[in-house]
Parts: structure tokens; C-alpha cells; sequence
């Protein structure tokens, strides 16, 4: 979004040279968004696991890893290789690609919906107005 801005504004050939004040400022403000974010994950899981009456310490916090092993890793390692990448060493170069990649956290929002549509499950049906509504929202929005 921001790299096909810069793109359509400049007009040019060579976007990736480019630069946008979106970009680094984007990535400054994700760190601490993805810091919080895999310890608000980890007290989700303490939570579900306190109501069962599992105990918590150390065997809990392997198992949370054991699950979300993935996506803990993909936090990890936006804050430890994309952001050092995005800010320090791309100097200001390839906002188009940044762009390209940030767009993929779009979808998040229809993500995290879409889960919690299916925890409602309005009544017993499976397919609820709700759920195809999603859809037909998310599929509208991403094949543009």
C-alpha cells in the first residue's frame, strides 16, 4: 500500500530507490506491538490453563512454545532480523518492498474474526449468517 503510493506519486521506474515516511516509522511502532503480542499469547494460554487447573511454572511455558512454536518464532524473528533489516541497514531504500510485505499483516483483523466466529458457532449451525458474511467480506476485500 505504501509502496504502490510512492510508485503511482513518482511515476518511475526505479521505485525502489524511493522513499516513504511510512516505512520506518510503520516498523518502530511493530517492535513493541510484537513483544506484547507473544506475551499476551503466553497469559491466553496461562489463563485456559489456570481455569483446567493445570499448574504453571516452567512446564507450562514449554508447553505454550510446543504450541505456538511457530508463531512465537515469527514474532522473534520479525523483532530480531526484519527490524534491524527494515531500519538500520536497508538505509532508506525499497519502501515498495516493505510495503509489499506489511500488506500481509492486513490480514490479521479477518484472522483473528474468523476464529472467533468459529468459537460462537451461532446455535448449532456450523455455517452461521455470521461466518459467511466474514467471507464474503475478507474474500471482497483480498481478490481486489
Amino acid at each position: 500500500m505504501l509502496g504502490t503510493t510512492t510508485l503511482g506519486l513518482q511515476g518511475s521506474t526505479a521505485f525502489h530507490l524511493y522513499e516513504h515516511w511510512l516505512a520506518p516509522t510503520y516498523t518502530r511502532f511493530a517492535v513493541p506491538y510484537f513483544i506484547y503480542d507473544i506475551y499476551a499469547m503466553y497469559l491466553c494460554y496461562w489463563h485456559k490453563h489456570k481455569v483446567k487447573g493445570h499448574a504453571g511454572g516452567c512446564e507450562l511455558f514449554k508447553g505454550y512454545l510446543h504450541k505456538e512454536f511457530l508463531m512465537v518464532l515469527h514474532h522473534v524473528f520479525m523483532v530480531l532480523v526484519c527490524f534491524p533489516v527494515s531500519v538500520l541497514w536497508r538505509e532508506g531504500k525499497g519502501d515498495f518492498f516493505l510495503g509489499c510485505m506489511l500488506m500481509a499483516e492486513l490480514s490479521t483483523p479477518f484472522v483473528c474474526l474468523g476464529k472467533v466466529l468459529i468459537q460462537i458457532k451461532d446455535g448449532e449451525s456450523k455455517d452461521s449468517i455470521y461466518q459467511r458474511h466474514h467471507f464474503y467480506q475478507s474474500f471482497l476485500i483480498f481478490t481486489r
